[in-house]
């Protein structure tokens, strides 16, 4: 990208245009306090994870209604990542995990998904090729692999060459 291109506008994966406003979530459904990380999902969505929850809103900033999402054990969301199948992965600052679909509905139980007898605060996730989960711990400094939970992700030139951004390998 040029410092033109950049001026201009934002596109998604697909190349469509997305919002530059930097509103998302000011006030209402899909309200952001203190975002912590951002993914997009195959669709164009943007998912946000803030200390009010988890937030979906398309690629004109509105907000999906039931939002934020504190489902499945959602609890001071810190980052998150999705799936091949649109599951979005949380990694909670109380060292869980949590699992939703892209619906919204819990995938994991009310008090997420134990990362690992060191976790205390998860930082950071993310989803390799063969759908292992990869959580940081930073209080604990360690990284814990949640070997096969989640659905694969194709690597970007293999999902742009196929016409299947965001999809399974």
């Amino acid at each position: 990208y040029d410092t033109a291109h950049r001026m201009n506008g934002i596109t998604d994966l697909l190349g469509n245009s997305i919002s530059t406003r930097s509103v998302f979530g000011a006030t209402g459904a899909g309200t952001i306090a203190t975002p912590q990380g951002v993914a997009f999902d195959s669709s164009g969505d943007l998912w946000v994870a803030s200390s009010a929850g988890v937030s979906e809103f398309n690629r004109y900033g509105a907000a999906s209604t039931s939002i934020p999402l504190t489902v499945g054990g959602v609890s001071n969301p810190l980052s998150l990542a999705i799936d091949g199948d649109g599951t979005v992965w949380v990694a909670n600052a109380n060292g869980s995990v949590s699992a939703i679909s892209h619906t919204g509905t819990a995938l994991s139980p009310g008090t997420g998904y134990a990362v690992g007898a060191h976790a205390s605060t998860s930082g950071g996730i993310a989803i390799d090729l063969s759908g292992n989960v990869w959580v940081t711990n930073n209080a604990g400094n360690t990284v814990t692999e949640m070997l096969g939970a989640a659905a694969p992700v194709a690597p970007l030139s293999t999902s742009l060459a196929n016409h299947t951004v965001g999809g399974k390998p």
